[in-house]
């Protein structure tokens, strides 16, 4: 609502700010993120690239998967992370209900040294949202 001066009419600044567009935190608001933490065996990393593959394959399908990104950590090429994006929480529980996931974490279930590490992210601004 706009206000309104003493003579009922809306004030220029109650104007623009009522016709402002969204911020840009709120129209990305319902995006929601992951990063996976993913602890190699050594010398296991050419057998999960192969696996990865496979889920990419998938991943490429899914209309509400905006960015599944594989990384290896620069110090320690036995940790790899992936890099998540989804349009809204649905389409990650889409995504991890899929037979693509099934396999995939089947695949690399032995190749792991340890606990994958899963962080849960809300994006809130930035290049690419």
């Amino acid at each position: 609502c706009a206000q309104r001066s003493d003579s009922g009419r809306a004030t220029r600044s109650a104007l623009i700010r009522s016709t402002r567009r969204p911020s840009r935190s709120l129209l990305v608001m319902s995006k929601t993120a992951m990063i996976a933490k993913l602890p190699l065996k050594e010398g296991a990393r050419d057998a999960f690239l192969a696996a990865y593959e496979g889920m990419n394959a998938q991943v490429v399908e899914e209309v509400g998967t905006e960015i599944y990104i594989l990384h290896f950590d620069r110090k320690d090429e036995n940790v790899a992370y992936i890099y998540e994006l989804y349009r809204d929480v649905d389409s990650l529980k889409q995504h991890g209900g899929t037979d693509a996931m099934k396999a995939f974490q089947g695949a690399i279930g032995d190749l792991l040294s340890g606990m994958p590490e899963l962080i849960s992210l809300t994006p809130e601004t930035g290049k690419g949202l």
